[in-house]
């Protein structure tokens, strides 16, 4: 699967998007965070639940500039697998040590077109066209 969407001829970025859709149809795993579903019969609980575009925006955000195919194939294997990338360093990076209080991150944008923006508490993750919204804890 991965090499036939390495060689399609198109551009990255929708080699990266189909790379989101297969691989997300795949391992069966939630592309949103809407397709998140919780189940208390779950075998295994100690996995928390990410989606593929929550993983993928944070991703991105900490590696920008990088091939977008790796960072959705990472995406993925977070989905699967229950690691959540640590907000704290996507906070770090923006503000350094000085972490202001009361803001948080919204997501906005479709499957692997995914980015982040930092929202302060005077502002409104929905007006601003997110998705998704993280509070810093």
């Amino acid at each position: 699967m991965l090499v036939a969407i390495q060689n399609a001829d198109v551009p990255i970025v929708e080699q990266a998007e189909m790379a989101f859709q297969q691989l997300a149809d795949f391992y069966n795993l939630p592309k949103l965070p809407e397709d998140i579903i919780y189940d208390d019969t779950n075998e295994d609980n100690s996995i928390e639940k990410v989606s593929v575009y929550e993983a993928l925006g944070l991703i991105k955000y900490l590696n920008a500039g990088e091939d977008p195919r790796g960072l959705v194939l990472f995406a993925v294997y977070c989905a699967k697998y229950g690691h959540n990338i640590d907000l704290q360093e996507v906070f770090k990076k923006k503000y350094g040590n000085e972490i202001p209080t009361n803001i948080g991150v919204g997501f906005r944008g479709e499957n692997s077109n995914v980015e982040i923006i930092f929202i302060d508490q005077n502002q409104s993750w929905f007006d601003l066209g997110c998705k998704l919204f993280l509070k810093n804890s």
